[in-house]
């Protein structure tokens, strides 16, 4: 008899031993889930922060890239505009061998 209550008490304790190691496990699974939810929230939002801005910039870049823009620039740095053409002839060698 005393052999039957000493495997039913440790088949008990087995079982409370399983189930509270179940339960850690699922507090753990529960937290990291939540961690986890929270971090995909903030890349949601930095996401959605990085699109305004690059849509901003690229705006930009299509401003700066204009063919006005680039005019007043280069009259900025001294360049002129020419209505007469130079070519070079090709017969008159630029440097002696």
């Amino acid at each position: 008899m005393i052999k039957k209550k000493t495997g039913k008490t440790s088949l008990f304790f087995l079982v409370v031993i399983i189930l509270f190691v179940l339960a850690a496990t699922k507090i753990i699974v529960s937290n990291r889930l939540a961690t986890f939810g929270q971090r995909l929230s903030q890349i949601d939002q930095e996401k959605i922060i990085l699109k305004k801005e690059k849509s901003s910039l690229e705006g930009k870049i299509y401003q700066l890239s204009g063919l006005d823009n680039i005019y007043r620039r280069a009259e900025e740095l001294g360049f002129v505009q020419t209505n007469s053409i130079v070519y070079f002839n090709r017969e008159v060698p630029v440097a002696l061998r």
